[in-house]
Parts: C-alpha cells; structure tokens; sequence
C-alpha cells in the first residue's frame, strides 16, 4: 500500500496525527482504540515514517503531509527493520524462555506480509515485562538527535500489571525525542493512568472505497 493509501483507511485519525505533527504539538504518548484489525497498525508505522521521512509530500486531495514512501527512513519503517523502531508486542507463552526473539519475530513476520492480520492463539496472550523492560532500557540510551524514536506496544489489553507499570514509568518521564504508540480494541482493560495520561485517537470503521481498493 502507498502513504495515501493507509492514509485513506483511518482518514479522520490520520487528520490528527498529521497536523499535530504539521503545527509541531506532536505528543509524547499516543493511545490508538477502535477494533481488532481496523488498521492501528498499519497506521503506526504510517506516523513513525511521517515523523522521520527525509521527502515529505503534500498530497493534492487532502492537503494533509504524507511520508514519500521511498526514502530510506520509509523503507525501513514500512518493513519493520526501522533501527529506532522497537515493538512490545502479545505472544502466546513461552516453553522457554530462549524462545521470546523468535516468538516475536514470527509476529513481526506476520504483519510484515499482511499489516491487518489479526494477532490470533490457541493459548492466552501476553506482552511479557522483559519486552517492556527491555525497551525502557534502550529508550534511556542516547537516541540520533536526527531521528524520532518510536515504541509501539501493541494490543495493551494483553499487558500484564507488571508491564504496564513499566510502561507507566516511561510514559511519566518521556525519553527525549520519543514517542509511545499505545493500541487497544479494549480501553476498559487498561489502568485509568495510563488512559488519561494517554493523547486519544480513535479508529473507526473504514470507507467502503477505501476497503475495496485495498483488497484488490
């Protein structure tokens, strides 16, 4: 899919995120809510490209920025190899504990061939501390000051109480030149404080237009 075209899915959320990022009053936490597989994806990594694109466009129609899609920056953002990108994401439990790169990489496999794919398993799913963890720790490391870093954790309602105290943490004292992505299809499962503390965007069903021409 072209900028465009992502951006044509969500048309009203990525309105906000454009302009805010236009007019500078970008913010430093994120909460992405509608349904499962309505596009959070998909339009996360869209922003993280917008927010680091070397070739911004004005698309005609809207009149809204887009990333170009081709830099180097897009490239790497749109197949998720981006080096400022980290991804906190749910996983099925492990028999292992050796087993969590891979488990996530599967995940990553997954919505890098098919952005909507729906996070499915037999077993209940988690987003495990040391992936939190994990990331609290490379955010606190010295970022490039020409890069915006982004990390997304993705399907909230799965993160245990541990991990979101984790995350509470960061979201209190944003790292400098970060921004979180937090996605949810169930904002009742997630701490108030994190909520409130939280810029809302809500996802809502798509065009019709937009779906068809995404399917063919």
């Amino acid at each position: 899919m072209t900028p465009s075209e992502i951006a044509g899915i969500q048309p009203k959320a990525w309105s906000i995120l454009t302009r805010a990022f236009d007019s500078g009053r970008v913010a430093s936490t994120y909460l992405f809510d509608g349904p499962e597989g309505i596009g959070k994806w998909p339009l996360a990594l869209l922003f993280t490209a917008l927010m680091n694109c070397t070739d911004r466009e004005l698309n005609e129609s809207t009149k809204l920025l887009e990333p170009c899609g081709a830099c180097r920056n897009c490239r790497a953002v749109f197949g998720i190899n981006f080096e400022e990108m980290f991804f906190a994401l749910p996983i099925p439990p492990l028999k292992k504990s050796d087993e969590l790169t891979d488990k996530v990489n599967e995940v990553l496999e997954l919505k890098r061939s098919e952005p909507f794919a729906l996070l499915t398993s037999t077993s209940t799913m988690t987003i495990p501390i040391s992936l939190a963890r994990d990331i609290k720790l490379r955010l606190s490391r010295k970022g490039s000051s020409e890069l915006t870093r982004v990390a997304l954790f993705y399907g909230m309602e799965h993160m245990k109480a541990a991990s979101a105290d984790a995350l509470l943490k960061m979201i209190e004292e944003p790292p400098p030149n970060t921004v979180l992505i937090l996605t949810t299809s169930n904002i009742d499962a997630l701490l108030p404080t994190i909520v409130s503390r939280s810029q809302r965007v809500r996802l809502f069903r798509s065009p019709e237009s937009s779906l068809i021409d995404y399917l063919m």
